[in-house]
């Protein structure tokens, strides 16, 4: 069957669309406590509440600057505001601080899988679509998108290396050595930046990429949970939307969950 709208390519946002974050587990704390005192022998001098609150204070002082700078939409990198925080992290190595912002990040905010999200990924790849990732993140997003589907190493590795560096962990290091899914050109990341989504700069970088790449905006589809951070920019540029939801929304004519993309796209 072939695909009855002319998409060529499909760029996804992640949180929201891709992976979904979930409420910390009820035994976070306890869990925090313990992974503090195995890094570090002695009890955490934060609980997780106090830690959360005090890395959002780095959060919004830094993003603060950056608007007062002249950056309309700053993104923070996060694992600075954490270690502002917690400088006692400066005493792990590098390798070790960088798997204890992932652990903590878990406890924090875990993250699964979107219903559907890697098999329509997968499907669009098969069927020769293009794919990018407009995302605002973290350096550990990568991650969690590879390990969302940890019994399944196959298809987690499919998502390293998506323009980050690889690793954080052994398990992602091995994950990054598989050939991804995703185009790194084609990988808008916020953070790595300083400014990211809704800010009309990300999707005109992303266009041009596309347009090196013979992809017109109207071949390119974005696949977004949010009206205002995700499909109004991009559709300021002349690309397709489709705004990911449960089930279709009223007055939005495209729209759905993974399931209705595909079909959308003439993929099943």
């Amino acid at each position: 069957m072939s695909r009855r709208p002319n998409i060529k390519a499909v760029i996804v946002s992640v949180y929201g669309t891709i992976l979904e974050k979930m409420e910390p587990q009820s035994d976070a704390d306890a869990r925090w406590q313990a992974l503090w005192q195995e890094r570090f022998g002695e009890p955490a001098r934060l609980d997780l509440a106090a830690l959360n609150a005090a890395t959002d204070a780095e959060v919004a002082r830094e993003e603060a600057l950056m608007r007062k700078a002249g950056i309309p939409n700053p993104v923070a990198f996060w694992p600075r505001a954490v270690m502002a925080a917690l400088p006692e992290l400066e005493r792990l190595p590098a390798d070790a601080r960088h798997d204890f912002l992932y652990v903590y990040a878990q406890l924090r905010s875990p993250t699964r899988a979107v219903a559907g999200a890697v098999l329509a990924l997968r499907k669009m790849h098969r069927w020769g679509l293009v794919l990018g990732i407009v995302s605002n993140g973290y350096p550990h997003t990568a991650v969690e998108l590879a390990l969302a589907l940890e019994n399944n190493r196959g298809l987690a590795a499919a998502f390293l290396p998506v323009g980050l560096e690889p690793g954080h962990t052994e398990q992602a290091a091995v994950a990054a050595a598989e050939l991804s899914i995703f185009t790194r050109p084609l990988c808008f990341w916020g953070f790595a930046h300083g400014f990211g989504k809704p800010d009309l700069h990300v999707f005109c970088h992303l266009t041009t990429r596309l347009g090196l790449r013979d992809i017109k905006p109207e071949e390119t589809l974005i696949v977004g949970d949010s009206e205002a951070d995700d499909l109004a920019p991009a559709r300021a540029f002349g690309w397709q939307t489709w705004q990911l939801a449960p089930r279709p929304i009223t007055d939005v004519p495209r729209s759905g969950n993974w399931f209705s993309v595909t079909e959308w796209l003439g993929l099943e």
